[in-house]
């Protein structure tokens, strides 16, 4: 009961933090970070489908609520060889400059365009440069992984990301690798006498649709569209299955698909 206590008390500062209006003399659009974020862990993976609207938006507005009291570490799934194009982008001037980093990036301008570099993951950026300018102690890292054991590189960077910055970190990467680093976690976890401080939770909608490659890149949706538009909701497992790999879940209602952020043909 302590550890469901303990989990629920968990969501709920971040149902705080995302979701109560509160003014802030410095940017009324972010909203305060309550006190009790102290007590959350210190770094903190979200799994996400990639290519929706709302992932992105989350992560950015919750690294807003928790730069107002701390440094943070945004981790991406993008590959350490694009480290460049995400500082180059922070210290662009112009929108011109900005479009020259993302037009020069590989990675932007891949044809496999699977979600990881859509509009709204565009949106992030400029949502984090904009606190950034305004004095946020925000750091961008690319943390995603490149060829096989994508999953044990992409955990090796979020930990050294942890050890070199001394920082918060938030990370967004794919459910399937957030799915892979819990369960490592809690091998790792059980193997030492200091747990890792930290926690993986799976962004989870009711239905809506996503841009994916499934195998073609496109809108594809999923779940019930009858269910409509579902109100924001916060769901712990309780069950035994949350030790055997499963990560606890928050729920954004329903998903809007994101495309690609960067012109070109879809594939």
């Amino acid at each position: 009961m302590m550890a469901v206590a303990t989990f629920i008390s968990t969501f709920a500062i971040i149902y705080l933090l995302f979701f109560q209006n509160q003014e802030d003399p410095a940017n009324e659009n972010c909203e305060a970070v309550p006190a009790a974020w102290n007590s959350m862990p210190r770094i903190i993976i979200f799994g996400e489908i990639h290519g929706t609207n709302e992932a992105p938006r989350f992560v950015a507005e919750l690294v807003c609520n928790i730069a107002r009291s701390a440094p943070v570490t945004v981790g991406i799934e993008h590959p350490p060889s694009e480290q460049s194009t995400l500082d180059d982008f922070m210290k662009a001037k112009t929108q011109k400059e900005k479009n020259e980093v993302i037009s020069s990036s590989p990675f932007w301008n891949r044809d496999f365009q699977d979600g990881k570099t859509s509009s709204a993951m565009l949106q992030m950026l400029e949502r984090i440069k904009q606190l950034k300018h305004t004095g946020a102690k925000i750091y961008i890292r690319a943390i995603g992984g490149e060829g096989p054991g994508q999953t044990d590189e992409i955990f090796r960077n979020i930990m050294s990301s942890e050890q070199e910055s001394g920082t918060k970190i938030v990370a967004l990467v794919g459910n399937g690798h957030a799915r892979k680093i819990h369960m490592q976690a809690d091998a790792s976890d059980r193997s030492k006498t200091s747990p890792i401080d930290l926690k993986v939770i799976e962004i989870e909608y009711s239905s809506g649709s996503a841009w994916t490659c499934a195998p073609t890149c496109q809108i594809q949706k999923f779940g019930q569209d009858n269910l409509g538009e579902k109100e924001i909701s916060l769901k712990v497992r309780t069950s035994p299955a949350h030790a055997a790999g499963h990560p606890d879940w928050i729920y954004l209602g329903r998903s809007h698909a994101s495309p690609r952020g960067t012109s070109g043909p879809e594939r």
